[in-house]
């Protein structure tokens, strides 16, 4: 709309029907306009990745994510001052730099994939667990690890071991293949 509303202000201003410094101040306010949506979308993008972060940091710190890391998302109205989202969207990408620059837990495990599970279908068994992969079915699980003590449908089905819920040894399964894990005794 704004860019409809320029090209009838320069058409009427060719025709000295409006003055041209109307038609500056509003390029300058679409240009203000383009600044405050390209600073939103970048608030956006990086409270997202705060999101995916800092429960990712918690959980490995043994904690719950506090207010402080999680910030909620209200849109700024239209007429927000650009300096004002600068100085939110500077906030932001510290934190996020803070947060990126704690290291990272890495477990390299050797899995002899050609030998047969000692235990098959044995939840217990850490080495049945070392055997999972990203992509096995439903089949290669209870063959693996055996029968949950609890199944959870949703948007992501959950099979828990154990009464420990997601602090217990669980599967992940995202569209029936293995989205993810918890061993036992994975701290």
């Amino acid at each position: 709309m704004m860019k409809n509303l320029s090209v009838i202000l320069l058409m009427l201003t060719a025709t000295n029907l409006v003055p041209l410094s109307l038609v500056q101040a509003a390029d300058d306010k679409q240009a203000l306009q383009q600044q405050v949506d390209s600073l939103m979308k970048r608030v956006v993008e990086l409270e997202q990745r705060l999101d995916l972060l800092a429960p990712k940091l918690a959980e490995e710190a043994g904690a719950t994510p506090t207010a402080a890391l999680l910030p909620i998302v209200v849109p700024a109205p239209v007429t927000a001052i650009p300096v004002a989202e600068s100085a939110r969207v500077a906030e932001l990408e510290a934190r996020l730099k803070m947060l990126e620059a704690q290291p990272a837990k890495v477990v390299v495990v050797h899995r002899d994939e050609e030998s047969e599970p000692e235990n098959p279908g044995d939840s217990t068994d850490n080495n049945n667990w070392l055997r999972l992969n990203i992509g096995h079915d439903y089949t290669d699980v209870r063959e693996l690890i055996g029968e949950p003590l609890q199944i959870k449908r949703g948007a992501m089905e959950l099979w828990f071991y154990s009464d420990k819920g997601l602090k217990g040894p669980h599967v992940k399964f995202l569209f029936k293949k293995v989205n993810g894990w918890r061993a036992p005794g994975a701290g």
